[in-house]
This record gives structure tokens, sequence and C-alpha cells, in this order.
């Protein structure tokens, strides 16, 4: 009977400790700068046939509405945005009707600790959206870019580059599963030491303009193939 005590003891406390893990998270993402994004979004008239760039301050600071005029491209990053901001507002994008839809988040899930199991379920359910829209965008899933951990600031001193590449070998796989383009910008950025690379960056972290031309490269080659 003792024993039966303590091993329902310990399965309590394993239970007790998973549901406060999980309760830790934190998913929230509607601050008052994605508010007010989100207002500027819906104003906007539909862009039909558009290309919708859908991500954090690293798209957002692209500005693919204008980089990419030719293409009539949306430009929907939200600086600060993360993998359950996006989550909660691609059908914004979609209702644009857009040709392709390019997604990049993740970084800013990791800067704040959430578990890299957590962004991929949250990946899979954007994934999901996009798969059963019944337009049928051309999907790129772009991996997430890599840091410069020397010299970082330190509130991103939680991004690993051990866990971007955790998650972007899953983008892969939900790319090949649901027969969506996959763009590895990671290894194009990388270093030898296969970090973020010098020049491409403002701060270990945001791109230079160097960084976006790269990017825009990367893209075309990726869709030429």
């Amino acid at each position: 009977m003792k024993i039966k005590s303590v091993f329902l003891l310990c399965v309590c406390c394993f239970v007790i400790g998973s549901v406060r893990a999980q309760s830790e998270i934190d998913s929230s993402y509607a601050n008052g700068y994605y508010v007010k994004k989100m207002e500027e979004f819906h104003k906007q008239p539909p862009v039909k046939g558009g290309w919708v760039f859908i991500g954090n301050s690293i798209t957002e600071a692209g500005h693919w509405d204008k980089r990419w005029t030719q293409y009539r491209a949306i430009d929907r990053g939200i600086s600060g945005d993360n993998s359950f901001g996006v989550k909660n507002r691609i059908e914004e994008a979609l209702r644009h009707q857009p040709e392709k839809v390019m997604v990049m988040i993740g970084v800013n899930d990791l800067k704040r600790g959430t578990p890299v199991k957590a962004i991929k379920k949250n990946y899979e359910a954007i994934v999901k959206q996009l798969y059963r829209n019944p337009g049928k965008p051309e999907v790129y899933l772009q991996s997430v870019l890599p840091v410069q951990p020397v010299g970082i600031a330190d509130i991103y001193k939680r991004i690993r580059n051990k866990d971007v590449r955790e998650l972007n070998k899953y983008l892969k796989k939900l790319a090949r599963r649901y027969a969506m383009h996959y763009v590895d910008l990671y290894t194009v950025f990388a270093d030898d030491r296969k970090s973020l690379r010098e020049g491409l960056d403002t701060d270990k972290l945001h791109l230079s303009e160097r960084g976006y031309e790269l990017w825009e490269e990367t893209l075309h080659k990726a869709m030429n193939q």
C-alpha cells in the first residue's frame, strides 16, 4: 500500500508539473501595435491575386509592397508578432485571394522562451488553414533566419540557433507533407559557424539592406526551380 501511495504521488506530481509547464507558455500577441496594424489591414481593399508576405518585424521592415510592386506584394509583417499571432490572423491575409503566400515566423516565440514543440503546433495550424483555403495559393514556408549570438542584445539571448535549426527541419517536413515549398534561407544566411553572416544584419538579428537583397535573390531562385 505504501509503495502504491508513493507511485500515485509521483504520478500526480508529474501531471501537475506538466500542466504548470504548459500554462507558463506565453501565448499572447495582441499588443497595441498588433491591434493597430490589424485595424489598418482590415481597412485596406483586397488586392486579388497578389503575393502575401506574412511574418514579424523582419518581414515588415522588408516593405515588400514597395520592393516587389510588380507582383502586387502585400506586406503583412507585424513587428513583435509570433506564431500565435499569425495563426490568429491568417484569414485576413487570405481574404485577398493571393496567388502566393510567403510565411516566416518563429523568432519572437524563441525570444520569449516558447518551446519549439509549441511553435511546431502553431505552424501546423497555420499550414492547415492555408492548405484548406479554396483559393489554393502557392505557399512558401521560409526558414527562420540564424542570429549572431556574439554581441546580441540581452533581450534576444534566448534565441539559440540550435532551436532555429530544429524548427526549420520540421518546416521542411511540413512543407513536403502538404505539397508546399520550403525556402532554406538559413543555409544561405549562415556562416561556417552556423550563425548569421556578417554584413547581413543591423543588430545581430534584423536585416540590413544587403540582407534583404539576398533574401530577394534566394526567393527568386526558389520560385524558378
